[in-house]
């Protein structure tokens, strides 16, 4: 496969979000959903599930409205998790057998709990995927890994009652391996733009490390090496280096308008992200389990302080020139950290530039106004 194949092959995956023709892909496979951030993907692959994201949006879902959802949501509810609570109302999503919740993603937690009581009060107009909850806890304790122990067990449990394989240790070492392939691609990507002569746009990586959330790992891998093979021989991209943190967005606008000002090395947002956590060292569902527990860049973690240093960490590493700051309007998690990040970043010698709360789509004017306040101040630094 050539490079330009391979770079096709990923944004189309990314731009259509890909689903089967019809509910099953195979007999013997389970389509699960994953919604947010540090959901235990090997465990899904080991019991056989094809597995992929549920909360980023594609163009065509954007505006879909359920009547009777509109009517049972509320307004200051998080942007991907009302287009999600829509989405799975209008059916969009009854290819899945299950969606699993990441307790972690705000947006995910509150997501699973609008759908589990819209479905209660038996207001929907069919039956929704199997919703479950990943609740796993962060920490080092005994009683932390026993209570995600049970956790996995209780998930696997859920999945094989809908037809999945109940997998051995030997199903769950194979899965880490496979799952493994995914995440040495991604630390390829990462590399490649973090490196000392930028040659990706920030809209390119976007595009190419999330089409990984549509596609199976080791086709993902496969696609995304080949497309990183003839980077070398890209023209250099000049500019000002920048990291970009904040919540979750994937619009391709902010992106765009980021890629006029300068060169993203860091993106540090959930969509910037290995997708959907951290990788174990080990082959064995405890160091994997242990792995996600000590996630410094887990929003929901024991401690804030250890994700502020991890985020500050990057963006020291990549060389930042600035820090890029952006957030949903209606945000309840980073924005509470913003100002320990700003004074890390500030130890570090790294400027943090805050574009304010935007909208799940920014508009014209948003890019117009952030574009131009970036340009002058970057031209200052």
């Amino acid at each position: 496969m050539k490079s330009a194949q391979a770079i096709t092959e990923l944004e189309t995956a990314f731009a259509n979000k890909a689903r089967p023709a019809t509910r099953e892909d195979k007999p013997a496979r389970l389509w699960v959903g994953c919604f947010g951030n540090a959901v235990p993907d090997v465990l899904l692959a080991a019991a056989g599930c094809r597995f992929v994201d549920v909360k980023a949006i594609p163009d065509a879902e954007l505006n879909d409205v359920h009547q009777g959802m509109a009517r049972f949501i509320e307004p200051f509810l998080d942007d991907y998790t009302r287009v999600f609570l829509h989405r799975l109302a209008c059916g969009r999503l009854d290819h899945l057998r299950a969606i699993v919740f990441s307790r972690q993603d705000a947006a995910a937690l509150v997501a699973y709990q609008y759908a589990l009581e819209y479905q209660r009060q038996h207001q929907a107009d069919t039956a929704f995927p199997t919703l479950l909850l990943w609740n796993a806890e962060q920490g080092t304790t005994e009683a932390v890994m026993t209570f995600n122990q049970r956790q996995a067990s209780q998930l696997l449990t859920r999945l094989a009652a809908l037809g999945a394989a109940h997998p051995s240790k030997e199903d769950i070492a194979t899965a880490i391996e496979q799952v493994r392939t995914r995440h040495q691609a991604l630390d390829e990507l990462t590399l490649v733009q973090r490196d000392g002569t930028p040659r990706l746009t920030a809209l390119e990586v976007l595009r190419w490390r999330n089409a990984g959330r549509y596609l199976d790992p080791a086709q993902f891998s496969s696609q995304l090496r080949t497309a990183l093979s003839d980077v070398s021989s890209r023209p250099a991209r000049m500019g000002k280096r920048l990291g970009l943190v904040g919540t979750a967005t994937d619009s391709e606008d902010l992106y765009r308008m980021l890629d006029s000002v300068g060169c993203v090395v860091a993106d540090l947002q959930p969509f910037g992200q290995a997708w959907p956590g951290p990788m174990s060292e080990s082959d064995d569902l405890d160091g994997l389990l242990n792995a996600m527990a000590i996630d410094p860049f887990c929003p929901r973690g024991r401690s804030s302080i250890a994700m502020v240093d991890a985020l500050a960490d990057a963006c020291a590493l990549a060389q930042c020139d600035a820090v890029i700051a952006q957030m949903d309007q209606n945000d309840d998690t980073f924005g509470w950290d913003l100002p320990s990040l700003e004074q890390a970043l500030n130890d570090r010698g790294i400027p943090l530039l805050q574009l304010g709360f935007r909208d799940l789509r920014p508009d014209g004017d948003w890019i117009t106004r952030s574009r131009e306040r970036l340009t002058t101040v970057l031209g200052d630094l």
